[in-house]
């Protein structure tokens, strides 16, 4: 899992300041949260095979929520580097490295994306790289394609498929979704994401075949 900038495993479903631009307003929360002792394992998992971003707490959910639950991944796991993506109100570990606040402040000028609309029509082909900027696990345990598709509707279940389906899709092959997906990202914008914080990203690959081998 190296040339990857998030590893984010859901700490918990709820968020407290759910805008209506944003899923988890309309997202179902079904199934059991995973045991900490599940997240913990899939953090020591993605350290194993090579991961070197940040490990992140985050879906569509607030993640201070849960500040124990954090605090004992960062305890099990401190050879680890830690991020936040969290609206501020709640209590935040001095030991993550990287906190990004959402700025609710803004109002009508907070910069939403089209992510509500994902499913609506189609608008794009071929390749993206999406997929490699971040590893999304809901809470309990399915493993999102990338964060656009917030209904889940392309999820596995292990991360050997994860990484099957991931790799695919930069190579062009891609399940339905994608092809309704307002957020497809080119490999320069995903090495843009990569090198900012210093991380190593994976090189294009050149022609893109229709091979289904990822």
């Amino acid at each position: 899992m190296k040339g990857m900038l998030h590893f984010s495993v859901e700490i918990g479903p709820v968020c407290n300041m759910a805008h209506k631009e944003c899923p988890a307003t309309v997202r179902e929360i079904d199934g059991e949260t995973m045991p900490i002792e599940r997240v913990i394992e899939f953090v020591r998992d993605a350290l194993s095979r090579g991961f070197e971003g940040f490990v992140g707490f985050h879906w569509y959910n607030e993640p201070t929520l849960y500040a124990e639950r954090i605090s004992a991944v960062i305890d099990a796991v401190p050879e680890a580097r830690y991020m936040l993506v969290t609206n501020g109100t709640g209590p935040i570990d001095p030991r993550i490295e990287w906190v990004a606040r959402s700025r609710y402040e803004l109002g009508d000028e907070y910069p939403f994306d089209t992510r509500m609309r994902n499913y609506d029509e189609s608008v794009a082909e071929g390749p993206c790289w999406r997929p490699m900027v971040e590893c999304a696990i809901d809470h309990t345990g399915r493993i999102a394609l990338c964060c656009q598709d917030w209904k889940l509707t392309a999820a596995v279940d292990t991360l050997d498929e994860w990484i099957g389906q991931a790799e695919a899709v930069t190579r062009g092959i891609t399940p339905q979704v994608c092809s309704t997906c307002t957020g497809r990202q080119d490999h320069a914008e995903y090495r843009r994401l990569l090198t900012d914080k210093g991380i190593a990203f994976k090189e294009d690959h050149e022609p893109h075949g229709d091979s289904d081998q990822p």
